[in-house]
């Protein structure tokens, strides 16, 4: 894969914990659902982005009620 790309950058990291794990979430599941490497490893930076913008562990789907 070539450095650099289209990925964007987290505004502000509010804490890295669980960003390789949710990296990899996303980059499996877009690649189970027909997506390219390149496609796939975008889908996991979006998320990873989604989690290290939170304090501690948070849900992906910021929609999603809380139990």
């Amino acid at each position: 894969m070539r450095s650099g790309g289209p990925f964007k950058s987290a505004d502000q990291a509010v804490d890295t914990s669980g960003a390789g794990d949710a990296f990899n979430a996303g980059y499996l599941a877009a690649r189970l659902l027909g997506s390219g490497p390149e496609q796939a490893a975008m889908q996991g930076h979006e998320l990873a982005i989604h989690v290290i913008g939170h304090r501690g562990q948070s849900r992906a789907d910021p929609k999603v009620d809380q139990d």
